[in-house]
């Protein structure tokens, strides 16, 4: 009995790690190469899933593509928050916006550029853009950047 409890421990320990793993798409190379913390959508809508092999990082930005089977990627860029960059002046001037909240990790915008929809959030030290077609539901958009985590 005490053989079987044990076991069942070791399993249940074991579980409960590998759950836990990251499951960062960053590789510690990419993590090193920039100067500021990463953030990934911790919840997929159905039938999505990160494209390891698109992250890059350029001039200190990184990109992955969020992919779905016969549809237009969702395109994901971070980069640092720039000390003097007026938010609101960018948000009003370049970005046709349709809703505005806060959640744990910062503030979140949703709305239009030109001919794709935008989903941003800006954090103490990371602004995150997820670009996407306008065929993408909003929905998914939404659950992508809400779900965003270091």
């Amino acid at each position: 009995m005490a053989v079987i409890l044990v076991l069942i421990i070791i399993a249940g320990s074991c579980a409960f790690f590998w759950l836990r793993k990251d499951s960062s798409p960053f590789s510690a190379d990419v993590r090193s190469s920039v100067n500021f913390p990463l953030y990934y959508p911790r919840k997929l809508p159905k039938d999505y899933m990160i494209d390891k092999k698109s992250v890059s990082v350029a001039n200190n930005v990184v990109f992955f593509n969020v992919t779905k089977s016969n549809s237009p990627p969702i395109i994901v860029s971070e980069q640092p928050v720039a000390t003097r960059f007026n938010f609101d002046d960018f948000y009003s001037k370049q970005i046709s916006v349709t809703t505005q909240l806060t959640n744990g990790e910062g503030r979140i915008i949703f709305g239009k550029i030109l001919t794709r929809q935008v989903a941003t959030l800006v954090s103490p030290t990371t602004w995150v853009i997820l670009s996407a077609d306008t065929k993408t539901p909003p929905g998914d958009i939404s659950t992508l950047v809400e779900s965003l985590k270091k």
